[in-house]
């Protein structure tokens, strides 16, 4: 009933090549994946490394650090919040492993960390700019990463959080606020 046959349809599939891996088996893999609509996406093991701690150990941390910051008020919560937290009621077994093996999460998590204390300061300090700066990135990436409906090239017409922002060249007018 759960099973879907387009399950791995256009899904990116990391294949890292290791000293062990036998010739040709990046090839028959990769062919296998294309059968079933995966797309294999050759990346050193290290590379691996940083982006899944990035896509997903990193949210994995930060909806149960959001789960534990918001007890006793998770009733209250509308769906954005309950999607954040989603993450949290995962498995402790899986992500323990994860957890002593991730030499990348780390480093994630410090970037986030500081990430935050900018976010932090430009609250403390009323730093409106930093703030919009803050918005108008996160807009920018939604919409160049997520949003497959809309091709995205840098300038944009939209409407959002009501403002109206024209041609904007986002990527030179908003200031860096977090770290990539």
């Amino acid at each position: 009933e759960a099973a879907s046959a387009d399950l791995f349809a256009g899904a990116p599939f990391f294949l890292s090549e290791v000293r062990t891996t036998p010739k040709g088996a990046l090839n028959a893999v990769s062919a296998l994946l294309r059968t079933i609509g995966a797309e294999p996406i050759p990346v050193s093991a290290e590379a691996h490394d940083r982006i899944v701690a990035k896509i997903s150990h990193l949210p994995q941390v930060l909806s149960t650090l959001l789960a534990i910051q918001n007890a006793g008020n998770m009733s209250f919560a509308g769906p954005g919040a309950r999607s954040m937290t989603r993450l949290a009621a995962s498995p402790f077994h899986i992500w323990r492993d994860i957890f002593m093996t991730s030499g990348a999460l780390p480093e994630e998590l410090r970037k986030f960390s500081r990430s935050l204390e900018a976010a932090l300061k430009a609250l403390e300090s009323k730093d409106l700019q930093d703030l919009l700066n803050v918005l108008h990135q996160s807009d920018f990436i939604v919409a160049r990463e997520f949003n497959a409906k809309t091709k995205f090239d840098g300038t944009r017409s939209y409407e959002d959080r009501g403002e109206v922002i024209i041609n904007c060249q986002l990527i030179g007018k908003i200031k860096p606020f977090f770290e990539w």
